[in-house]
């Protein structure tokens, strides 16, 4: 989830893309570090979290006509 909302606010906002994807980064060894994942469920959650984030921009802008 940190990476798919890293990858759309570094999007969006290029500016703060090293605060983005350092945030996510930190998040991802606070994780490994502190004994809650394995680095293959970090890699695997990163690669899930940039595809998630990749959708979200290819479609998230769209809205159909008559929906707010």
């Amino acid at each position: 989830t940190v990476m798919a909302v890293a990858l759309v606010l570094a999007s969006r906002f290029p500016v703060i893309s090293p605060l983005a994807f350092g945030w996510a980064a930190f998040v991802a060894a606070s994780r490994l570090l502190g004994g809650s994942h394995f680095p293959l469920d970090i890699l695997g959650g990163m690669l899930l979290g940039l595809v998630a984030g990749w959708l979200v921009l290819l479609y998230g802008g769209r809205r159909r006509e008559g929906v707010i």
